[in-house]
């Protein structure tokens, strides 16, 4: 990541978070993460010197979620909320900016990485969250100065395991042979994984960045189209999310195409394959290599 966008990173911090603020009656600070993947790498941060809670639950999808009232009176309590930004947590993103507009401290992790919208998927890619883990310990550590030194010896222990997890799903990927990299997404989040790896989305089931988008039987019969004609296999869903749409494109291209799960926006259940960050990205990568393997055979 520039040099330049981590400094705007640390400003929007700073910018944001102001002077540290009382503890809560534990004696930790009261951290509040909105997804269940920012929250684990926000523990992976923070380990026992921050109460870290989330907001979404396990298996919700980010885009439909809509906050209840205990949620909005968790924001408003919390001394440090972190988010992914983007619109990615829909119609919780105008208690961030109320939030935000009153001093309390909120942390847009895509923005505080530079990023450019309108993918707000950038976990799917593990470098990307080198730079998270950094931007949390900043932000925990100005609330918490005391302790900055701990907050970055256990970021810099996570970030090592983010690299071995990049450094493990580069070799995974690396035996696909070019004719076995091409695949279609449920919805528009695989981009910056597929960029990373040096994989190629043909396309999307749902003709937008969001799980709600409707597609016309103009762009479904498009697809099937440009599927057939690239000999594309994969089709990757959101686990636990309907498989309807995406089973009424590989019924036209049946039996040549194969529907997988991958955890997009949410980890799996505490006890899964998937129930942490290193964990899912690892499972994901698993099942599209073995998916585009079979396809390409």
């Amino acid at each position: 990541m520039p040099a330049i966008a981590l400094l705007a990173g640390s400003a929007l911090i700073a910018s944001c978070a102001g002077s540290p603020r009382e503890r809560t009656d534990t004696g930790v600070l009261d951290v509040v993460a909105t997804t269940s993947i920012v929250a684990d790498v926000v523990r992976g941060v923070v380990g026992e010197l921050a109460a870290v809670s989330v907001l979404i639950d396990v298996g919700a999808d980010p885009h439909t979620y809509e906050p209840a009232p205990s949620d909005l009176a968790g924001l408003a309590d919390a001394d440090l909320v972190i988010s992914v930004g983007f619109g990615l947590e829909g119609v919780l993103g105008a208690a961030l900016e109320d939030r935000d507009a009153d001093g309390a401290p909120v942390v847009e992790l895509a923005e505080s990485l530079g990023l450019e919208p309108p993918d707000p998927h950038f976990w799917l890619d593990p470098t990307q969250m080198i730079d998270a883990a950094a931007v949390v310990a900043d932000a925990v550590a100005t609330l918490d100065p005391s302790n900055r030194d701990v907050y970055d010896t256990q970021a810099k222990r996570y970030q090592d395991a983010l690299r071995e997890l990049d450094a493990e799903v580069a070799t995974l990927i690396a035996g696909l042979s070019p004719s076995q990299r091409s695949l279609v997404t449920n919805h528009d989040a695989l981009g910056y994984f597929a960029s990373r790896y040096g994989l190629t989305i043909v396309g999307t089931v749902t003709s937008g960045g969001a799980t709600t988008s409707s597609p016309s039987a103009s762009h479904l019969a498009n697809l099937v189209t440009e599927m057939r004609a690239g000999r594309i296999g994969v089709i990757v869903i959101e686990a636990g999310k309907s498989a309807s749409l995406a089973e009424a494109v590989a019924a036209e291209l049946a039996p040549d195409v194969e529907i997988i799960e991958a955890y997009i926006g949410t980890l799996g259940l505490p006890g899964s394959d998937a129930a942490s960050y290193l964990a899912t990205m690892r499972l994901n990568a698993t099942r599209i290599v073995d998916a585009l393997e079979r396809s390409g055979a």
